[in-house]
């Protein structure tokens, strides 16, 4: 998956090639200025797309289910970054070197963004949300001493990214290792009431230390609701099964997605983890809290 490229349907071109950092015409006309909205080609498959969402990681893998919902899933942290439902992207920015793509969709949420397990030594460790390292840069133009101090995100020792495979559907099941224990993960659309909802499913290995927790909410209300659902905004409830949830405030630690001149901040924040054993089946469920008309 490193190296797959992908072929979407898009307005006003046909069978173009993307890769993060190239865009290949194979033989279709050139896209015509203005939005490049990436389209599933078939209704009951799923597309991949490997991108710079802006504003977040600099390695999200986007996907869109059928029924119009869709995600990005980070390589960097090993997790879900952002939901929303509707239209999937807008991709021009690719025909050019410019600033990656952007959610045409609506009724987005970011119940996460951190890295997905940390073994915890008390229930008050700060949550670390990415590695970053910082080092003096020296500017193309200028004198000689003219520097200055940037950060970056680095790979996290405890963990892997291994990539995804697809189904028949085209729809990928997420794999890393964290301490050595491999994770898989994977998602399908459903419904909830009528409304809207993405079951997420995290396999994950035996062999994993004591007090390892999954960060499934942050910066969420985590009212308790019916059904064992979490609210986490007037957007959005979550559920988890077989597990029971820990709330908990928090002040994180390295909060934003490592982009270059990202300075590391530390955030009070309420949070909602997951203890993990390991040698388990994890589900989560994620509900928009009400139906709405999406454009066909």
């Amino acid at each position: 998956p490193e190296a797959l490229s992908l072929v979407a349907d898009l307005e006003g071109a046909e069978d173009m090639i993307f890769t993060p950092n190239i865009t290949a015409k194979t033989g279709a006309r050139r896209p015509r200025s203005g939005p490049t909205i990436v389209k599933p080609r078939k209704p009951d498959e799923a597309l991949v797309f490997r991108t710079f969402l802006r504003g977040r990681s600099s390695r999200s893998i986007a996907v869109a289910y059928p029924g119009k919902v869709n995600i990005s899933w980070s390589a960097d942290s090993m997790n879900l970054d952002q939901l929303w439902r509707g239209d999937f992207l807008n991709a021009a920015s690719w025909n050019t070197r410019g600033g990656g793509s952007n959610i045409v969709g609506k009724d987005t949420v970011a119940p996460t963004g951190g890295m997905a397990l940390q073994v915890l030594a008390s229930i008050k460790e700060p949550w670390i949300d990415y590695s970053i390292a910082s080092s003096s840069y020296e500017k193309d133009k200028g004198p000689e001493d003219s520097r200055e101090l940037i950060s970056y995100g680095i790979p996290h020792p405890d963990y892997e990214f291994k990539g995804y495979d697809l189904d028949d559907k085209r729809f990928p099941t997420f794999r890393y290792t964290f301490k050595g224990v491999a994770v898989e993960e994977y998602y399908r659309p459903t419904s909830v009431d009528g409304i809207e909802a993405l079951q997420r499913t995290l396999i994950i290995s035996d062999g994993l230390p004591a007090n390892t927790y999954l960060l499934v909410g942050v910066r969420g209300d985590f009212f308790e609701l019916s059904e064992g659902y979490y609210k986490i905004n007037d957007l959005m409830a979550m559920k988890v099964e077989g597990v029971v949830p820990v709330v908990r405030d928090s002040e994180a630690w390295n909060v934003k997605p490592p982009i270059r001149k990202t300075e590391p901040k530390k955030v009070k924040r309420k949070e909602l983890l997951v203890p993990v054993r390991g040698g388990q089946k994890i589900k989560i469920t994620y509900r928009w809290m009400s139906a709405r008309e999406l454009d066909k």
